[in-house]
Order: structure tokens, then C-alpha cells, then sequence
């Protein structure tokens, strides 16, 4: 698979960690996200005196955005450009104009899926891949909307040849997991990364030798720890009621991505297999008039 990397932007990532910091991070960050031109010409010594904290908390910060060093994320602080507060959904007043409301979606569904790009890098992706060509089997493990882009995932994979297991039932997902084996593996949706049934099921296929590719939105939950790969979206949702469903957007395409790697490492094969699951389908098709 040779996925184009797209640049991982240091501020997305900031704005990403956001909620989930520590007292401490949250000063380096703030003050990052405030000042990052001066930052990005400060001595370490300097930055920590301006945070108010020791060195080692802003090497630690540096390491938990994804820099190599302190001095790679000065660098990217001097060269990337700040945007706005990042993908936050959308406010619907009363009788807004269809065609506002239209420019609203498309521009908060592009910005996400741009966004989400810039929070998982190439490697990623790759591995994941290489993990989804292997698997004996592979899982789907999901509730309320999530269960959208893990039935898309389900179809995806069933379609050129890999044995799948998804059911829209907690109880039968909870059974799944209790049937998963070593060398399957599973792909598990959870916003919030706190979906109790979800994590519950994720760990019981760890525990049993699977594979795990979770996706979801909080960098440190108790989803995190039982995934050997984490993909992130970069939307956080502010609507009453998470109504606005850019999230499951941004999860979709991951699986997208992920389904296209694989066909790409078996070609010939998954033309084969969806050629023949195309033509058994013919007969769902009305006959031309």
C-alpha cells in the first residue's frame, strides 16, 4: 500500500489532546496554541519558565503530540500556520436557509475528513492493512450510529472473501467476542472511547489473541488501552444531542482507506470475489424497460 502521507498539522493535534490533558499539559498547550510564534523560538529552558512548569513536562508534551524532540515541534510550530478552533459541528437556527445550511454540512464534513488525515499518519494505516490481509477472521464492534460504518466495514470485507462477524445486537456482539480467536481481528467504534459494552468487548478479544484496530475520538480512555492500533477523528461534536454525524463520516472513510489497502495487496483475488458476488446480485436488479 503506498498511502500519501499527509502532513501531520501540529495544531489539529494540540487542539485534539485539548480535553483530555493534565493541569500541566493544558498550560503548555494553551500557551503553544496562544503564542506559537514565540514559542517556536525559545530555548526549552525558556518555554518551561513561560509555562510555569520543569523542562521534562515540555519534552513529555512534545512526545505526546508526536515529535521525535522538543526541537521538532518548535520547527513545526515556525512552519505550519494556525487554523481555526478545529471541526466543532454545527449550530442550526430557525428556518436557515437551505442552501446555508447545505454549505455548512459539506465545509464541516470536508474540513473533518481533512483533519482526520492529519491525526493518523501513513504507517498507520499501513500496518492496520497488513494486520487486515492476515486475519483469519474480522469483527465489528459498534452501537447507536457507530453500527453505520461497522456494517459498511461488514459488507466491505465480506464482498471479497475474508469470513466477517457483525450483528447490530450488544448481546450477539458480546457473544462474538467471546467466540474471537488469535490471528482474527477486530475493528471497534467508539466516539467517546468510554462505550462500556464496546470496551468490554475489545478487551475480551485481546485477552483472547486478536488484533485490535479501535477508532475513536479521546486520545486517553479505557478503550486506548486494549487496541494495538488507535485511529482518530478529529471532530468533536457540540450539538445538543450529537446530532451532526461527521464523526461517523470520518470513521467510515478510515475503513474506506483501510478496505482499499487490502484489495490493493490482493487484486487479483477481490476482483475475482467481487466480480462473482456481483453477478449472484443480478438477481436484485430489475431488467431493463
Amino acid at each position: 500500500m503506498n498511502l500519501h502521507e499527509t502532513p501531520r498539522n501540529i495544531f489539529t493535534t494540540i487542539r485534539f489532546h485539548l480535553p483530555n490533558l493534565s493541569r500541566v499539559e493544558r498550560k503548555i498547550a494553551e500557551y503553544l496554541l496562544k503564542h506559537p510564534e514565540e514559542a517556536s523560538s525559545l530555548s526549552l529552558a525558556e518555554t518551561a519558565k513561560r509555562c510555569g512548569c520543569g523542562e521534562a513536562s515540555v519534552v513529555r508534551f512534545s512526545r505526546l503530540i508526536g515529535c521525535g524532540s522538543y526541537t521538532e515541534m518548535k520547527q513545526l510550530l515556525s512552519t505550519q500556520q494556525d487554523s481555526e478552533a478545529g471541526v466543532q459541528g454545527i449550530r442550526i437556527e430557525s428556518e436557515e436557509p437551505i442552501r446555508e445550511l447545505a454549505d455548512s454540512i459539506c465545509s464541516l464534513y470536508i474540513e473533518t475528513i481533512q483533519r482526520t488525515m492529519e491525526l493518523n499518519p501513513a504507517r498507520q494505516f499501513e500496518t492496520a492493512v497488513r494486520y487486515l490481509s492476515e486475519a483469519k477472521s474480522i469483527y465489528f464492534f459498534g452501537i447507536g450510529d457507530a453500527l453505520v460504518p461497522c456494517e459498511c466495514g461488514y459488507y466491505r470485507f465480506r464482498r471479497i472473501g475474508f469470513p466477517c462477524f457483525f450483528d447490530a445486537d450488544a448481546d450477539m456482539q458480546m457473544i462474538h467476542a467471546a467466540n474471537i480467536r488469535e490471528g482474527d481481528v477486530a475493528i471497534a467504534i467508539s466516539h467517546s472511547g468510554l462505550t462500556r459494552h464496546v470496551v468490554r468487548a475489545v478487551r475480551a478479544a485481546r485477552d483472547a489473541g486478536a488484533r485490535i484496530i479501535g477508532i475513536t475520538q479521546s486520545s486517553r480512555s479505557p478503550f486506548d488501552k486494549y487496541c494495538d492500533l488507535v485511529f482518530y477523528n478529529a471532530v468533536s461534536d457540540i450539538t445538543i444531542g450529537k446530532t451532526i454525524v461527521a464523526h461517523r463520516l470520518a470513521e467510515s472513510t478510515i475503513i474506506e482507506i483501510l478496505y482499499a489497502g487490502v484489495v490493493s495487496q490482493m487484486p487479483e483475488k477481490a476482483m475475482q470475489m467481487l466480480l462473482a458476488s456481483s453477478d449472484v446480485m443480478k438477481v436484485n436488479k430489475e431488467d431493463d424497460a
